[in-house]
């Protein structure tokens, strides 16, 4: 009686829909059929391959400073280097869009034997 129980428990345990086969079927795990996998490969071949954002950082032509936030354009503008570089320009003539350049790793020296 008790295993009987602990089986039908574990086969019809709640929270397992057809949702969530999907999510299965999409992390990897085999088509159950032929159907299955036909309608996979099709639509694997008609996906387009997603772009990624670039990350973009404004950037003040004059001072060559980036200012990454909103907050920050209009101190960056009333600041005393910018005003004496740009003059009175517009705030729209000030900054540009460009590709973010990803960190670069400090190298860190390797530990010397004596």
């Amino acid at each position: 009686m008790i295993v009987a129980t602990l089986l039908a428990l574990v086969c019809l345990r709640p929270g397992r829909s057809r949702a969530h086969t999907r999510r299965e079927a999409k992390a990897g795990a085999k088509p159950k059929s032929a159907r299955q996998a036909a309608a996979a490969e099709a639509a694997a071949a008609t996906a387009k391959p997603r772009r990624k954002k670039k990350a973009m950082e404004r950037v003040c032509r004059f001072c060559e400073v980036a200012v990454p936030k909103d907050e920050m354009v209009a101190a960056h503008l009333s600041g005393k280097r910018h005003r004496k570089l740009a003059g009175s320009r517009a705030a729209e003539e000030c900054f540009v869009w460009l590709e973010k350049e990803p960190p670069e790793q400090e190298l860190s020296p390797e530990p010397s034997s004596l």
